[in-house]
């Protein structure tokens, strides 16, 4: 699982599915996710998405149980209930206003580990379903995972910005933005002589094989940073005064603690870190993290498009 929850909605009334993902889509921003939703019409349609990926690309699947008042929730059931090569292993819900007749084609066909809801209560159903899938990733290992992965894209980011920045002469900020990078990797390099030339001098080879060189990740925060206080921009005007920097390295500090502390259980809490630094692993971090990721990764993303 990623930011992104994807859910691939089987749904034929236009109006109630636009009305119902407005629903979705504010409990999931409670969670700290992005809402993608690929809705298809017909059983025909279900069972090419079905075919094509195995549902591999999605989190949850939503069936109403009769498209158009036909039987297609039983042939879905069927078609579900006869993948016997790869089964489905992605999280289902099929819902109706009668949903005794979904409970009742469910068990003449088998079909067991799935949700049903009636369809005037798919809002609260949706939600214990969430929290289950979410409960399942929201350990420290997926947890690590997700971090790395949306924070490297956020460096991506950071680097997009920057180069284009240099290219296009945005906002006339080339000349000053190479002099300050320029400047920052010069000191840089003086630090990291002084330090290897230490670690020399000791023959500790441990430091040296440690220790990134030249343009790293901080590098690339410092120019972004840089950029956000030249310019006058809503998202720039945002992170001022070392805004951007100060917030992203705390998501970083949480990020390498994710990645390489062990874990400790103290007074019934699971730690990481120490000192300062030291925060409890529980659900709350895991969406309050989420959130600032998707925040810092929108930001950016919105920038490098008016920039463009």
């Amino acid at each position: 699982m990623t930011i992104e929850y994807n859910i691939l909605w089987v749904e034929d009334n236009e109006s109630w599915y636009s009305t119902t993902k407005e629903l979705f889509t504010y409990t999931l921003n409670d969670l700290g996710f992005n809402l993608i939703s690929k809705r298809c019409e017909t059983l025909d349609e279900v069972k090419s998405e079905i075919e094509k990926n195995k549902l591999k690309d999605y989190d949850l699947l939503l069936i109403d149980f009769t498209l158009g008042g036909s039987d297609n929730g039983e042939e879905i059931i069927q078609f579900i209930r006869n993948i016997n090569a790869n089964p489905i292993l992605t999280d289902i819900i099929f819902y109706s206003s009668d949903v005794e007749n979904v409970r009742d084609s469910m068990q003449k066909n088998s079909l067991e580990g799935v949700y049903t809801a009636d369809r005037k209560e798919i809002e609260t159903k949706f939600e214990q379903v969430v929290n289950t899938t979410i409960k399942k990733v929201q350990d420290l290992n997926n947890m690590r995972g997700l971090i790395m992965a949306e924070t490297s894209d956020i460096d991506k980011s950071m680097m997009e910005i920057i180069s284009t920045t240099l290219n296009n002469n945005s906002f006339k900020l080339k000349d000053k933005l190479k002099e300050k990078i320029i400047s920052n990797v010069e000191n840089k390099i003086k630090e990291k002589n002084k330090k290897f030339n230490h670690y020399q001098a000791n023959d500790d080879v441990e430091k040296i094989i440690k220790d990134p060189l030249m343009f790293d990740a901080s590098e690339k925060l410092k120019a972004t940073q840089y950029i956000f206080e030249e310019v006058d921009h809503d998202i720039a005007n945002k992170y001022k005064s070392n805004g951007f920097s100060d917030c992203y390295e705390k998501i970083i500090n949480k990020r390498n603690l994710l990645g390489h502390e062990t874990p400790k259980d103290i007074e019934g809490k699971r730690m990481l870190g120490s000192g300062e630094s030291q925060f409890e692993f529980n659900d709350d971090f895991c969406i309050e993290i989420r959130k600032k990721v998707r925040e810092y990764a929108n930001d950016l993303t919105v920038f490098l498009n008016n920039i463009k």
